[in-house]
């Protein structure tokens, strides 16, 4: 499954550090992919099985050489996903972004 995240405002980001997406899954952070130039849509491969439990949507902003698999403090997106009739529900939380649409097919 694929989430897609069109963002307008969002800054391409330089000196290794990256946007990174992420699930939370059963209360545990699960790792999505990595990105430094949100032009355009970015699309991000999840499990089926992760969107089907997730609670939340997250991006953060990684250091320079992150590789573990916690994410960092600096989140700039936050939302709750529902599972409603076969369809996915974003609830905002957190904005730091000027403008955004969260999708997924």
């Amino acid at each position: 499954m694929t989430i897609t995240i069109d963002i307008i405002g969002l800054e391409t980001l330089n000196g290794g550090t990256s946007y990174q997406g992420w699930l939370i899954v059963d209360g545990v952070a699960k790792p999505i992919s990595k990105f430094t130039n949100p032009s355009g849509l970015v699309k991000l491969e999840v499990l089926v099985s992760d969107i089907e439990k997730a609670t939340q949507f997250v991006v953060t902003i990684e250091p320079k050489g992150d590789n573990d698999n916690i994410p960092s403090d600096a989140k700039i997106l936050v939302g709750i996903l529902k599972v409603l009739l076969h369809s996915l529900v974003f609830r905002l939380l957190l904005q730091i972004l000027p403008m955004f649409q969260v999708s997924f097919s």
